[in-house]
Order: C-alpha cells, then structure tokens, then sequence
C-alpha cells in the first residue's frame, strides 16, 4: 500500500517541484539576468571567437573540400596528407581575406570617418546658429502665442547654458569611453586567437561533444539533441552569414549613392547604415535616423534627398538583394519576426535583436515538427488539422528520434 501511495504521490510532487522551480525564476529574474550578464561580460572573449569562428566556417570548408583537397587528389598525395594541407590552407586563405579586408577597411574608411567627424563638429555651431535663424523667420512668418515663443527662448538659453556643464563632465565620460574602447580591443584580438583554436580543432571539438552526447544521455534523447544542433546550424549559418554579407553590400551602396548626389559625411553615414543593417526589420530605420539629422544640420533638401534614397535601398534590399543572400534560412511569418526581435532586444539589448530571429526560427522549426507528428499521431492532416490524414493501418507514423519528443515524418512539410 504504502508503494502504491509512493507511487500515487510521485506525479503530484514532479509538478510541485517545477512549479516551486518556476516560481522562483519569475520572482528572481532580474538577479538571474545580471548573473547571466556577468558570465557572459567574462566569457566574452569566448564568445566573440566563437561567433567570428562559426562565421567564417563556411568560406572556410570552402576553400578546404571545393578547392584544396581535389586540387591535392589531382597532385595523387595521400588522402591524409591532403586533408592536414587542406585544413592548414583554408585556415590561412580565410584569415589572410579575412585581415585583407580589415587593413583596407580601416585604411579607407578611419580617414574619411575622421575627417567627417571633424567637419560636422567645426560646424556645429553654425548650424545651431542657422537653426536659431530659421525659428525667428518661422515666428515672424507664422504668427503664434508669444508665451509660447517665450518658453521655447527659455528652453533653448537653458540647453545653451548647460552646454558648459556638459563639459564638464567630458573628461569622466571620454576615460570611461576609452576604458571600454580598451576592453573592446582586448576581447576583440582575444577573440580572433580563440576562434583560431575553434576553427582549427573544429572536427575535434565536434568529435568530443559527440561523444558526450552518446556517453551521458539515452540514444534517443541523444538523437534528439543532435537533431536540434544540426537545426540551429541551419537557423544561424544561414542567417548570421547571409546579413553580415548583405549589410555590407547596403552600406557600399548608401555610399555610392551619396556620392551620385554629392551629400556630405557619405563615409560615416554608410557606416552607420551598414552597420545598423545587421539588425533585422529595425536596423534601417535606426541607421537611417543619424544621417537625416546630420544632413538637416547641412542642408534640409539633402536629408529629404537621402530618406528617399535609403527607401529605395531597403526595397531593393528586401525584395531582391535579401532573399537571395539570407535566403530562407528563418522561413517564418512578419509577426513572428517582430514578436522575436522585441522580445530579444528587450531582453539582451542589440545582441538580442541580432540572435533573437534565427533562435526563435529554431525554436518554430522544433516546435512545428512535434506538432505535425502529433497531429499524424491522430490522423489529422497537419496543413489542415480539421481534416483526418488517413483512414486505418495507413496512419501509422514512423517511429521517431526518441519516445519523448521525435522528429516531423519525412514527408510532412
């Protein structure tokens, strides 16, 4: 009797027991997250090569089964002296484009964003003064509420005075900006050395994990989980690759455009945009925002000239340019991509805006293929649940990856 109650009991203490465990992460999550920043602000390093590391993966196997190891079988070495001369070279091929492109990056682009910065700050206070000259016009063309012309003088002398105590506080703000420039710097060439080791040991470390894998956990949960890696390479391969190629070509053409109509700041205004791109959905907007300030500042024609000119870069980006680069590599819904980039730059800032798709075009993936394996577990037609999928023997599913979650039937899509 007492097994039986032991037995009884068990499911109702598993479900206490993961209630208490959710209680205590939703009354905790600020303490869980900043522990999580901690960790992360200490494995950065890591991170950065690991991200630098999975992005150069594919021009890496590139270089290493399409062109090195035939260009090797054709010499007749060895099959294993091929593959340690073909990983030696990818290695060095993808670093050495990888460094060419930096070099000229910075040799090309610091001058001119030196410059531009230099420009627009030796010309602050003419358009400030310009600015100042287009509100009296605008007062004395336009009549208004002299109370109202009143406060905004008022506001505008406030903003002017405290112009000094801003400068002021330059000097904490500029060490505490360079102190972060530094730890960017070091975490940045640590990185490159760390994704070095992960490229490098990459069959290795994958072997290892494998291993793990196999060695800690039943077969089928093991299966399972390696199902769910192959799908989340797929996610942020595709992704992460794709939009890093495809903000670099938008920037390049932001710049060439600006210079077609001879606006100033081309060079930092395309860096910004460029940059900013990576972000999806939200990133043309934020890129944008700067450069139409900074062109109003100049001239207000140029900064309406250049709002159409960043539409018409974003249409051809997102209905010829990004399909064809990032592909289909998420496949879901506008409202789930806005749902996935909120939720991650809420949580984790612009990191969490980047990462926040392609993790939550993973998570869709495993989730629609439990739900179509279900739902032919049923007999009901995953495209339309409503509908039976089949009728007697002919329902049965073919067994999958484990008894817990399993993988979507082949055929289903």
């Amino acid at each position: 009797l007492s097994s039986m109650s032991k037995t009884n009991l068990k499911p109702y203490l598993l479900l206490i027991t993961y209630a208490g465990a959710v209680f205590l992460v939703v009354t905790h999550l600020d303490t869980i997250f900043r522990q999580i920043g901690w960790v992360a602000s200490v494995a950065m390093p890591f991170i950065i090569g690991f991200v630098i590391a999975f992005v150069l993966n594919r021009p890496y196997k590139f270089f290493r089964h399409r062109l090195y190891e035939p260009a090797f079988a054709k010499i007749g070495l060895p099959e294993r002296r091929q593959k340690s001369l073909a990983a030696l070279l990818g290695i060095l091929t993808v670093y050495f484009l990888l460094f060419f492109l930096l070099v000229k990056l910075v040799s090309s682009v610091v001058p001119e964003l030196v410059s531009s910065v230099r420009t627009f700050s030796s010309n602050l206070e003419g358009y400030m003064d310009e600015i100042n000259a287009l509100m009296v016009t605008l007062s004395e063309r336009f009549p208004v509420d002299t109370n109202f012309i009143e406060t905004i003088n008022r506001w505008w002398t406030d903003l002017l005075s405290r112009l000094d105590e801003v400068a002021n506080t330059v000097l904490p703000a500029v060490w505490d900006a360079s102190m972060t420039a530094a730890n960017s710097i070091y975490n940045l060439f640590t990185g490159f050395i760390v994704s070095i080791y992960l490229l490098t040991g990459k069959d290795k470390l994958l072997l290892m994990a494998k291993k793990a894998t196999y060695a800690f956990l039943p077969t089928r949960w093991a299966d399972y989980l390696m199902h769910v890696a192959h799908v989340a390479n797929r996610s942020f391969g595709g992704f992460l690759t794709g939009q890093v190629i495809d903000s670099a070509i938008v920037g390049v053409l932001c710049f060439i455009g600006m210079n077609l109509l001879k606006m100033p700041y081309a060079m930092l205004i395309s860096l910004i945009v460029g940059v900013t791109n990576i972000i999806p959905y939200f990133g043309p907007f934020i890129g944008a925002a700067p450069g139409v300030v900074m062109l109003f500042l100049t001239e207000p024609i140029q900064a309406l000239w250049f709002i159409i000119l960043i539409l018409c870069i974003q249409q051809f980006d997102g209905n010829f340019m990004s399909p064809r680069i990032v592909g289909s590599s998420i496949g879901i819904s506008g409202v789930w991509v806005l749902f996935s980039i909120i939720v991650g730059g809420s949580l984790f800032g612009i990191p969490g805006m980047v990462a926040g798709l392609p993790t939550f075009g993973m998570i869709y993936v495993l989730v629609r293929e439990q739900a179509h394996r279900l739902l032919k577990e049923k007999g009901r037609d995953p495209s339309d649940p409503e509908r039976p999928y089949c009728e007697g023997e002919s329902c049965e599913v073919e067994d999958s990856l484990t008894a817990v979650f399993g993988k979507e039937p082949p055929e289903a899509k």
